[in-house]
């Protein structure tokens, strides 16, 4: 796959895959790499393939996405922007239920 969009990430993304690439690692030994790859995959997929992603509605983001990353049990949300990039807004665990807040 080579990426169509180029990727930024939200601060609070960012803070959001921090803390649960720390938690990974504390916990999850036996798969020592396995968070990062599985997020650099999704980044990789997003970037190559934008609007693949699951529709997600909402009121303030107009073009709100999210991909499943199975082996982390995560939710990855994105806004396609029209200029050419995609902004991955938030980290979710499917334990947590609801969507983040937007």
């Amino acid at each position: 796959m080579t990426p169509v969009f180029q990727l930024r990430v939200a601060e609070k993304a960012a803070r959001q895959i921090q803390n649960a690439s720390a938690w990974w690692d504390l916990n999850r030994s036996a798969a020592p790499d396995g968070f990062r790859n599985e997020i650099e995959r999704g980044f990789l997929f997003i970037s190559s393939h934008p609007n693949l992603g699951a529709e997600v509605q909402s009121e303030r983001i107009r073009n709100l996405r999210r991909v499943l990353l199975k082996p982390i049990s995560s939710f990855l949300y994105y806004e396609v922007a029209d200029e050419g990039f995609v902004e991955v807004l938030a980290l979710w665990h499917t334990s947590r239920g609801n969507e983040p807040p937007f």
